[in-house]
């Protein structure tokens, strides 16, 4: 029901689908988990650890790009500002990966930016009132990278309505 998975492509989206459904004890335990790295995430954070966002992108179910808008939220629902949030997505993932020329906004650092309309150090939901987003010095706006999203969509839409044929191969080049 993800309005996000229109731009899994189905390949992908079909190997998650195809796992057998969780039993409820198995989603109580992990409901349980996630409340336990709620708490874990904030008492690391209040003893002085730095967090740095991460996006776990080929796990199932967590669409690269898309899942760091939850990821935000889930840092501030574990108790993080919503600006300690967006530094650990920024200036500290930065850091951790060793990227000095990534994560701040200062000369001679990578032409990497998003424009919004809103403040996201009030809240980390504004981060998706994007105007566009400036990547190696390029400038898109905010209709283009919608344009773009469509187009994969449509392409993704197209490849799950083709028929499907198994895989073959008899020695020949098909």
């Amino acid at each position: 029901a993800d309005p996000t998975m229109q731009y899994v492509h189905p390949d992908v989206a079909g190997s998650w689908s195809a796992s057998p459904p969780l039993e409820d004890a198995t989603l109580g335990a992990l409901d349980r988990y996630a409340v336990a790295m709620r708490d874990f995430t904030l008492a690391f954070h209040q003893a002085g650890a730095r967090i740095a966002l991460g996006t776990d992108a080929n796990n199932p179910w967590v669409i690269p790009g898309f899942s760091v808008h939850e990821e935000l939220r889930l840092l501030v629902l574990a108790g993080l500002t919503p600006d300690e949030a967006l530094r650990a997505a920024t200036v500290t993932a930065a850091e951790a990966i060793s990227r000095p020329d990534l994560g701040t906004v200062a000369i001679g650092q990578r032409a990497d930016l998003v424009l919004l309309s809103a403040d996201p150090t009030v809240d980390v939901a504004n981060f998706q009132a994007r105007v566009g987003v400036m990547v190696g010095g390029d400038w898109y706006p905010e209709d283009e990278l919608q344009g773009r999203l469509a187009d994969v969509a449509a392409l993704y839409a197209t490849m799950r309505s083709a028929p499907r044929h198994p895989a073959r191969f008899d020695g020949c080049q098909h």
